[in-house]
């Protein structure tokens, strides 16, 4: 009967020392997760500030356009759109990852 109890007594002292663990390993990954999701909310703020800012050079270069330039500022214009494209399409690949 003694042999038993201890028996019982021993596997809860196991099942507990398992639980432990487990809660350690799941609470270090939670912080670890916390921080991962921390930094994606900055870079998503980042991205969408970003996009915004490339937005308002896009509405800007369009109402340029619209008041007639010279042929080398159209160059230059679009040379400068085309680098804002390229900017919004790095942005959405952010976004996404």
């Amino acid at each position: 009967m003694i042999n038993q109890h201890q028996q019982l007594i021993s596997d809860f002292e196991d099942k507990f020392g398992e639980l432990l663990q487990n809660y350690s390993r799941l609470k270090e990954e939670n912080s670890r997760l916390t921080a991962e999701l921390a930094q994606k909310k900055e870079d998503l703020i980042e991205a969408h500030n970003q996009i915004v800012n490339l937005r308002s050079n896009y509405e800007s270069l369009k109402i340029a356009k619209s008041f007639g330039s010279t042929e080398e500022d159209k160059k230059k214009a679009y040379k400068r759109l085309t680098a804002l494209v390229r900017d919004v399409d790095t942005c959405l690949e952010m976004l996404k990852d």
